[in-house]
């Protein structure tokens, strides 16, 4: 692939930014160069989505870490392309429906319920960056991975997502045939969390919800740890969707 357009990817990436933060822009050209190889290995396979290994850095290959594909997938979901990290099939077939049939590029992440501050949290370290779907874009931090005191594996991004939102959450199981589905109103992370912006995930959305449902309605083996984030209300989208399938519907917060 060419040098020039990685940089130019990298120099788009660092000018949209609000900030950068504990990286370098060497390493943002290395998360180009992956965003530029999965577009042209999409175009070689023919394929509509990806996902792909997340974090980066586990192994250690005699040409350097790989770099993580956080950059790379967020441009992705921008395009309009699914793009879901680790390898998550259930998450990104929830996050492809979500893209065709509600117009909205959902945002998968671990899953943490919270009943002390009454709260679910969504994190990763990827995200569409106009959530809505739209035009609309959301400000963003270029930042170096968590947990991981080498600078060295690409860069990954922060995107503060809008608060005082309805969101939906949902997650197919596509083995048992059911969709999970819970919303909620997404309020400040640093309300609750001093330290919210280094906590975990990059990329975080906290939501106000029933979590003493979703505590007893949680079922992890049929939905795993993660969940997929729809800005706006959209249960009953999904719910006439999942009869459609044939899929039953378990509404979480209820």
């Amino acid at each position: 692939m060419s040098e020039t357009e990685a940089q130019r990817v990298a120099g788009m990436w660092l000018a949209g930014a609000t900030g950068i933060d504990g990286t370098v822009s060497a390493e943002v050209v290395k998360s180009a160069r992956v965003y530029l190889a999965m577009r042209l290995l999409m175009d070689k396979y023919d394929c509509g989505a990806t996902t792909t290994e997340g974090y980066g850095v586990f192994a250690d290959y005699e040409r350097g870490a790989i770099p993580s594909q956080g950059l790379a997938a967020s441009q992705l979901y921008t395009d309009g392309i699914t793009a879901t990290s680790e390898c998550l099939l259930n998450s990104l077939l929830t996050q492809h429906l979500g893209l065709h049939i509600l117009g909205r590029p959902g945002f998968n992440g671990d899953y943490i319920i919270d009943p002390f501050n009454h709260i679910a949290v969504v994190g990763h370290c990827e995200g569409a960056f106009n959530p809505f779907g739209d035009e609309r874009r959301s400000p963003y931090v270029i930042r170096n991975l968590p947990r991981w005191r080498q600078n060295e594996g690409g860069a990954c991004v922060q995107i503060n997502y809008p608060v005082g939102e309805t969101v939906t959450l949902a997650k197919l199981s596509m083995v048992e045939r059911k969709l999970a589905l819970s919303t909620g109103k997404t309020v400040s992370g640093h309300d609750f969390f001093a330290d919210w912006d280094d906590l975990a995930c990059r990329t975080k959305i906290a939501i106000e919800t029933d979590t003493g449902a979703l505590l007893s309605n949680l079922d992890w083996k049929t939905f795993g740890t993660h969940r997929v984030v729809f800005f706006g209300d959209f249960r009953q989208a999904l719910k006439d969707l999942a009869r459609l399938i044939g899929f039953e519907v378990v509404e979480e917060d209820r």
